[in-house]
């Protein structure tokens, strides 16, 4: 008798491991059905970049105006003379001077 009440619980028991194994794999299924639908629709809706994306690109934009500003303002004025080499009077009559003499 023994023998026939293992035997049923055995095939019990495999129902059991059978079930659970089949309604993990459809859980697993589901999940991952979610998943993919959820990530098309955070897409869709444009939630997948950054918060500040735009507010970045803005900062490198200016920085990027600005440094061409500067490449430009000293483009024209690279043949002037800044105000700390600038020749004062004294200076100037010194070099009319010694240019006559010659």
């Amino acid at each position: 008798m023994d023998s026939s009440l293992t035997t049923s619980n055995m095939i019990n028991s495999n129902i059991v491991w059978t079930a659970y194994e089949f309604s993990k794999q459809i859980g697993t299924k589901l999940l991952q059905g979610c998943d993919y639908i959820g990530e098309k629709l955070a897409y869709w809706f444009g939630i997948t970049r950054p918060k500040y994306e735009a507010e970045i690109r803005e900062y490198y934009w200016m920085k990027e105006q600005e440094s061409l500003k500067k490449k430009k303002k000293l483009e024209e004025f690279s043949g002037w003379k800044s105000d700390g080499d600038a020749v004062d009077c004294m200076d100037s009559a010194k070099l009319i001077k010694n240019s006559s003499k010659e």
